[in-house]
Parts: structure tokens; sequence; C-alpha cells
């Protein structure tokens, strides 16, 4: 079998309930290696390349990975330029709300909705940004449930994906923190405004002007894109395509490999259950399960 194939089936669902089930110590919190020792006991399906339908399956299999390889590569290709890129250059970091979301400066080039997430006071566990077209889309992670709480159309594309990529730079820097609600910023809105940072350039004589700002994030964005397109030329920019097309493949691999194994849609629903995949998710892996021949 191809290295690409064991690769996919080794990554799976499958494997992951089948390690966790096995060898995981429930009584322990941080997280275990996979041994090798416990590697060699993983039972991966025997494929026969000379039968048409398991040389198929195989294929298909191979190319989902490679897909998969392709985009993760992008992803964190399009993660460390943007990052490279800032970093460049010296900025500090204030609150996106001052620094951005509620200048007069900034107003005009942005057009601001809040749901009714955007009022609640539970407590932030988690934020998300993604891009949809030309709105920047942050949600929240409330009681364990997503849930969308600001949006902000932004039509100029180079200052959508500079706000873009630095939340996003700022929010993989702060990952360990487990809650973002404070005394201080008790709403949802407070604290995507208040807790999240993010850069702004002043000029030589150290004194912000909001027209030598933009014409920095030109600056920055072009060093960025320039970098990526080096690496890969047709490469997209936008991140969330990405990360989206990342997981339909990342489903596609576990509902094949789910065929693989010759498990009904009961015992998948098991494994998946046994998870906690997130629902979304689940429902498309079940759908792609049913839909393979």
């Amino acid at each position: 079998a191809n290295a690409l194939y064991l690769l996919g089936i080794i990554n799976s669902l499958v494997i992951t309930y089948f390690h966790r089930a096995k060898y995981l110590d429930t009584t322990k919190e941080t997280f275990q290696k996979i041994l090798i020792q416990d590697a060699k006991k993983f039972p991966v399906p025997d494929v026969n390349l000379s039968d048409p339908f398991a040389r198929d399956q195989h294929k298909e299999l191979v190319r989902l990975v490679q897909i998969m390889l392709q985009g993760s590569k992008q992803k964190h290709e399009l993660l460390r330029v943007s990052g490279q890129a800032l970093d460049n250059h010296t900025h500090e970091l204030r609150p996106f709300g001052k620094a951005y979301y509620e200048k007069p400066e900034y107003v005009k080039k942005m057009e601001k909705k809040a749901t009714q997430t955007a009022k609640s006071t539970e407590k932030v566990a988690k934020i998300f940004l993604d891009e949809k077209g030309s709105d920047l889309v942050f949600s929240v992670l409330l009681s364990g449930e997503k849930k969308e709480a600001l949006s902000v159309k932004v039509p100029n594309e180079n200052f959508r994906l500079f706000l873009f990529y630095a939340v996003r730079k700022y929010l993989e820097e702060n990952k360990r923190r487990k809650k973002w609600t404070t005394v201080s910023y008790p709403k949802v809105l407070d604290v995507l405004l208040g807790r999240l940072e993010v850069p702004i350039f002043k000029a030589k004589t150290k004194v912000y002007d909001a027209n030598h700002n933009l014409k920095m994030i030109d600056l920055v964005m072009r060093e960025f894109k320039a970098k990526f397109r080096k690496k890969f030329p047709k490469g997209g920019l936008h991140l969330t395509e990405i990360e989206k097309e990342i997981q339909d493949t990342d489903n596609s691999i576990d509902g094949l490999v789910f065929k693989l194994y010759n498990l009904n849609r009961k015992e998948v629903t098991t494994v998946l259950d046994s998870m906690e995949t997130p629902e979304p998710v689940k429902k498309d892996i079940l759908k792609k399960f049913s839909a393979i021949k």
C-alpha cells in the first residue's frame, strides 16, 4: 500500500478511537503520545490492489491525503508569512475597538452588524474569526456552542486581510486562554472590542496618523502577498476557504476509512459520538460515508 494510504488510515478517527479505547489512560489529563510499539498494533485493513474496487478506494484515499497535505502546507505558510510580514515593521498592539472599530477615520471603511449573541454576558471560552466574502465574522464559544456574534464588512481587501491575519495571529498566541470575559468586559461585544488586540503603526515622530497607518498596512500586505506567491504562485490568500477545504477533505477521508473497516452507520455514529465530533462535522461525515457504495 502507498505510504499516503497508510497516513490517511493512521490519522483517521477510526484509529484515534481505537488508540484511545485501548491505550489511553483516562485517569491522566495530559496528552499521551502514540508509542511505536502501540502503533505497530494498529489494525490496518488489507488492500488487494489486484481487485478493481479495492484499487479505486486505495487511489481515492491517496488523492484525498494529497489534497489534505497541500491545504495544510498552504495554511501553515499563510500564517507564517503574514506573521513575518507584520513583525518586520515596528508596531504596537491596541484593542480592536479603540484601534479601528470605533475610530472615526475607519468607520466609513467598515459596515458593522452585531447579533443578539453580542449582548450576552455568558463566559466566552473561545473566539473564532472567519472571512466570508468581504465580511469578517467573529464567533464565540458559549456553553460549548459556537455562536456568531459580530460581522464587519470591509470591502478593501488589503485592510480586511490585514485585520483578519492580525486577529488570527493574536488568537493563536492566546490559544491557551480559557476565559476571555472579565468584569471590565462583561458582554460578548465588549470582549471582542476590548480583549482582542491588533497592530497599529506610528510615524517616525511617534505620532499616530490614520493615513500613515493605512499606508503601512498596504506595505505589510504587499510583502505578505509577494512572499506567499513565491512559494504558492496560484495559492489562495483566503485562509477560511482553505480551512473549509481541509475540513471537507478530512471528512471525506474519515467517511472512506469507515467504509474500509466495513463499519455500519450505527457503528460509525458510535465512534463519532465517542470522539465528541461537532454536529456539523458528524452530519457531513455520515453523509459522505452513506454516499460511498
